[in-house]
């Protein structure tokens, strides 16, 4: 790693860290073998030590690191390790494209189809290693994997002027339902949160609420119920918890305007 630095006349020089302080590319390759079982799965990973150095001067306790180009995820193992040495609560978003692995190489053979699969596995296997060298550590180390795709509801296309009758009422009868019909459970949820202003690393836990599977997040503000029928008695149980926000589906009330 150079650090670049301008002198008083503008020209450039230059310095680096030692690699005795901060590691270098094949310390890197032995951390992801020790972890992966291979040294072969990913070129020229970074070491984490040299990620720490960046951490420790730019990062305090409590802050968000993010990285756009996560690959096998050296950032997240270094802020886990951190965490775990210091007890700090640096939080981490790493990001990275789901790429597919070339199908002679090594980590394909090693059932990684996309580097994305590389990093969350090895996440996983710091955390784990984490655990074993620190029992008494008891900080969070879970993580959340979140993939950008098309929304759960159909969306209303406006029609056109000329648009018949019989073919504006088969577009209404269309979006009765209007959740798709190949929309996960979970991936409803995540888009719902979202979209009623809450964060994605929000503590997601179900509740049994009058027989009913009901999502609770941030420990009760939102509730969110995805099952196909509601009725009073659930109403209630739901008015009684005093959530902030309450979101079910419009089809689970079966067509009771009442209700």
């Amino acid at each position: 790693l150079k650090r670049f630095l301008a002198d008083s006349d503008g020209m450039m020089s230059w310095s680096w860290w030692p690699n005795d302080e901060v590691g270098h590319n094949q310390e890197g390759t032995k951390e992801v073998k020790e972890l992966l079982g291979t040294g072969d799965i990913f070129n020229n990973p970074k070491p984490t030590r040299l990620l720490d150095r960046l951490l420790t001067l730019a990062s305090s306790e409590d802050c968000i690191v993010v990285d756009f180009f996560a690959g096998s995820s050296s950032f997240a193992h270094a802020v886990l390790k951190k965490n775990s040495e210091e007890n700090s609560s640096i939080r981490y978003v790493v990001v990275q494209l789901p790429e597919f692995c070339d199908e002679a190489s090594q980590a394909y053979k090693s059932g990684y189809k996309t580097i994305a699969d590389i990093g969350k596995d090895r996440i996983r296997l710091a955390a784990k290693k984490i655990q074993q060298d620190s029992p008494e550590y008891k900080g969070d180390q879970g993580f959340k994997v979140l993939k950008l795709d098309q929304s759960n509801f159909k969306q209303w296309q406006a029609p056109e002027r000329n648009t018949s009758d019989g073919d504006l009422i088969q577009q209404m009868e269309l979006h009765i339902d209007h959740v798709e019909d190949v929309a996960d459970p979970e991936a409803i949820l995540y888009e719902l949160l979202i979209k009623a202003g809450f964060m994605p690393t929000e503590k997601v836990e179900t509740l049994t609420l009058s027989g009913k599977n009901v999502y609770s997040i941030a420990d009760g503000a939102l509730l969110v119920y995805l099952e196909d029928q509601v009725d009073d008695e659930l109403i209630q149980a739901i008015a009684d918890a005093e959530p902030a926000q309450f979101i079910c589906l419009d089809k689970a009330f079966g067509g009771n305007d009442q209700l």
